[in-house]
């Protein structure tokens, strides 16, 4: 096998890649035990139930969990954009990087693009984990659990400790106004 010389920003982005999957793999288990848990559907009302709808979310791809969630919560509206971006970006990142344009691993434009592409979508990912990190910190207190390690989390939520209750509303009830 060959060996290919790259450039230390093009091994950089090749690091940073490595580490963004990681991090929208935790950001979709969040997604999905937020729906599981805090979020679930109406209809679960069975430990049965519970656990029927924890499976179908783990198989669940990140699309059809922002889906379950944009039906079951309405969303602040810069929110919603940005889950809608997240989305983009992490189908194009994942499934097509040719569809970002001006990418290529020879140039340093073409390099610092990817940089770009990947600094909107870190971003994003940091921002929308710590949204369902606090929805979670939240539901648990508020249901009498205080896991250990509680305090740490919301420390490394800072700001945004406290934020899920500006961004998930719950629908208004049929038949009301």
């Amino acid at each position: 096998m060959q060996t290919v010389a790259m450039s230390p920003a093009a091994v950089e982005a090749l690091t940073r890649m490595g580490q963004m999957l990681i991090q929208m793999q935790v950001l979709e288990k969040l997604v999905s035990l937020s729906l599981t848990f805090p979020l679930r559907d109406v209809g679960v009302k069975t430990l049965d139930a519970l656990f029927a709808a924890e499976a179908k979310n783990k198989k669940a791809t990140i699309g059809r969990l922002i889906v379950a969630l944009k039906s079951r919560v309405d969303l602040d509206d810069d929110f919603a954009t940005m889950l809608d971006r997240f989305l983009d970006y992490r189908n194009t990142f994942v499934h097509d990087l040719d569809r970002m344009g001006g990418f290529d691993w020879q140039s340093d434009s073409g390099i610092a693009r990817m940089h770009d592409f990947l600094d909107t979508l870190a971003s994003d990912t940091e921002f929308i984990s710590k949204a369902f990190t606090s929805l979670l910190v939240e539901w648990t207190s508020a249901n009498g659990v205080h896991p250990e390690g509680t305090q740490s989390v919301r420390d490394i939520l800072g700001d945004l400790d406290g934020i899920a209750t500006s961004i998930f509303f719950p629908k208004p009830v049929k038949g009301t106004p």
